[in-house]
């Protein structure tokens, strides 16, 4: 989905499908200069809706331009979405004048990143010179002058548009004993700085008896407020966060110095300290409770937290 974005626009011919207008196969131009769009930063292209109708789609005819949800790979470049990436879904969208989606239908949202507004639309892809953004039932009522825009989807809804892609669907959720640790894959390859998880919901504790040792990420007020949530390959090693941040005092139990978060932040960054870590698209990745990791006194652990994550590319 998205890493760094493309600052360039997308330069697009649009026709509105239009059944009440004689016009061959009834669509009419909406625009008299290309009309652009971005893949971050709010960058919308606007255009008009030329005569009172009943719309039935957008058909948009590529000019010039490319955008992108992962700038570092010349793989992921395309007309309306991300090249190869994201299965060549569709990240172009309509939306009226306050950006309240209109095309393409909810029916053809993908089911893997439906935050971020790609869709799968039968007979098109990302790559396509050509694409129409068809309704999937009623037509919709539309009036000449009417503003309407064109997006990214991810622009529009703000989503990984900081170098980040969710790398889940599902909650990912980790006990703190027993081997409960969570799953996640890569989406697509890349070099991965770091790991975002926000949590969701559930807890975890080093010492359950105690209710102030209760906490997304450690052990509430206990072990110091450091972080005991750890990131690994499929063998079980270390990834994140980077040894420099281990604890002096539980370095055996994977307890960290996290600057400027603790166990109890809804939202940590577990970054890399020097270089960025090669990864590859289906690599499954692991997120665990440390003390769970080693088995190290996990008898009086106990609970289970779950998160959205998020891979950091640079």
């Amino acid at each position: 989905m998205a890493i760094k974005k493309t600052l360039c626009f997308i330069l697009v011919v649009l026709a509105l499908t239009c059944p009440d207008e004689i016009t061959g196969d009834n669509s009419i131009k909406a625009n008299g200069s290309p009309v652009c769009f971005g893949a971050r930063d709010t960058q919308m292209g606007k255009f008009k809706v030329p005569v009172d109708g009943k719309m039935g789609g957008v058909r948009l005819v590529h000019l010039y331009g490319y955008v992108s949800c992962h700038t570092a790979d010349p793989k992921n470049w395309s007309p309306w979405g991300c090249g190869y990436g994201v299965n060549q879904e569709i990240n172009a969208v309509i939306t009226d004048d306050k950006n309240q989606l209109l095309l393409p239908p909810a029916e053809f949202l993908s089911s893997k990143y439906p935050q971020g507004k790609w869709h799968k639309i039968p007979g098109y892809n990302s790559m396509s010179p050509v694409i129409e953004l068809k309704r999937f039932k009623d037509p919709l009522n539309v009036r000449a002058g009417h503003e309407l825009r064109l997006w990214y989807g991810e622009d529009l809804t703000y989503y990984t548009e900081d170098n980040s892609i969710k790398a889940n669907g599902s909650p990912v959720c980790f006990g703190a004993r027993d081997t409960q640790m969570g799953k996640f894959i890569v989406p697509l390859d890349g070099k991965m700085g770091g790991v975002r998880l926000v949590h969701l919901y559930g807890y975890v504790s080093c010492h359950t008896a105690d209710p102030k040792n209760w906490s997304p990420w450690g052990c509430g007020e206990g072990a110091q407020q450091e972080i005991n949530a750890v990131i690994t390959n499929d063998k079980n090693q270390q990834l994140l966060p980077p040894t420099e941040f281990l604890s002096s005092k539980y370095p055996a139990g994977k307890w960290h110095k996290i600057p400027g978060y603790n166990s109890l932040s809804p939202v940590i960054e577990l970054k890399v300290f020097k270089d960025p870590l090669n990864v590859s698209a289906g690599q499954e990745l692991g997120l665990w409770y440390g003390e769970d990791l080693t088995n190290w006194t996990e008898h009086d652990n106990g609970g289970r937290t779950c998160a959205d994550v998020f891979i950091l590319y640079v």
